[in-house]
């Protein structure tokens, strides 16, 4: 596990420049540029990024479902996982956001450590969050960056004996500290995952507590919150308030869930104001990243990425799922790699 000491935090946010950035999504991977008034240069992390000719100052971000240790056609969970790491290093993202990751009690498997040693050179940098004991063994979430994680926090989000998803879920939050044009100033950045409810009235009550949790994270640095949301197409209310827009009395099914909550904030109290990165550049398209085969079960933009920031604007999305040849030997999730 890497040290988060708060030494390099308060040095980062000392040396940090002027600045002003601008979002880019590619391949619905969200690339941070940040721009200073100095020579403009190109660089890369690794060959990926050469390749793609970007820019210095970008910094990708990336969520994928693992779907823990599931096996696919012809595919077991290994090289499901060694697909998915082909598509990280595909995609050449610089952090990424894991949900499903699993370590089993009788085996001893652990598909996020897996994932670790594929990517160790290029991802020192790691944070987990248990989440539920599920199958004999535990279940969480977790972040790989290509940049050092100088300080984390985590949220264990409520769970009621009558939930219809008693499962418990959390939220990890990392932030970076991203190197400026590869010099000794840094920029920080809020990056915060998580894996929500498929219970409606769950999900309502969680979607409260996720936002009081991001709206308490340092304000001056940029922020971005990403998972799988188990949204549906029509249950989007979970969302719309994270995103601050204001109930509707006669329709919004959240209501009853929030009336019961002591401390709950109206959205248009909320500080953050977090944008989505699909809707601000495809307004309209579904964006669909669960593609279901399974009878009353609807295909759905279950994944995302939100954002805040006045300096942050989406650019271009759009969906990638991995090569053909990715594809043709398996899936490597039930969901679509937002990447």
């Amino acid at each position: 596990m890497n040290q988060w000491r708060g030494d390099s935090r308060r040095q980062a946010v000392a040396g940090l420049m002027m600045w002003t950035c601008i979002v880019i999504i590619v391949n619905f991977a969200v690339i941070f540029s940040f721009h200073q008034s100095i020579e403009e240069h190109e660089y890369a992390y690794g060959p990926e990024f050469a390749k793609r000719g970007i820019s210095k100052r970008t910094l990708i971000v990336a969520t994928i479902n693992t779907w823990n240790f599931v096996h696919s056609g012809g595919s077991d969970w290994k090289h499901r996982h060694e697909m998915i790491a082909a598509l990280i290093g595909e995609q050449a993202a610089d952090v990424v956001a894991l949900q499903e990751l699993r370590i089993s009690s009788s085996t001893n498997e652990d598909n996020f450590q897996f994932l670790r040693e594929i990517l160790s050179r290029e991802y020192p940098h790691w944070a987990f969050k248990q989440a539920a004991e599920v199958d004999g063994g535990i279940e969480g979430i977790g972040v790989l960056s290509r940049h050092r994680i100088v300080n984390t926090s985590t949220l264990l989000l409520s769970s009621r004996s009558d939930d219809a998803d008693t499962n418990r879920r959390v939220v990890l939050q990392a932030t970076l500290q991203v190197p400026i044009d590869g010099g000794p100033h840094a920029q920080l950045v809020h990056v915060v995952a998580t894996h929500l409810s498929y219970a409606d009235a769950v999900q309502c009550r969680h979607a409260a507590e996720l936002a009081a949790f991001v709206d308490a994270v340092e304000p001056r640095a940029p922020l971005v919150l990403l998972g799988d949301f188990n949204t549906y197409v029509d249950f989007e209310y979970p969302m719309s308030y994270l995103l601050g827009m204001p109930p509707e009395p006669s329709s919004d099914r959240c209501l009853a869930v929030w009336s019961t909550l002591p401390r709950f904030r109206r959205a248009d109290s909320l500080k953050l104001r977090l944008r989505d990165a699909w809707t601000q550049t495809h307004p309209g398209e579904p964006g669909f990243t669960f593609w279901s085969t399974t009878a009353g079960v609807d295909s759905c933009r279950a994944d995302r990425v939100l954002y805040s920031g006045q300096c942050l604007t989406a650019r271009s999305v759009r969906l990638a799922n991995g090569s053909a040849a990715m594809r043709a030997d398996g899936r490597f999730s039930d969901h679509s790699a937002v990447l």
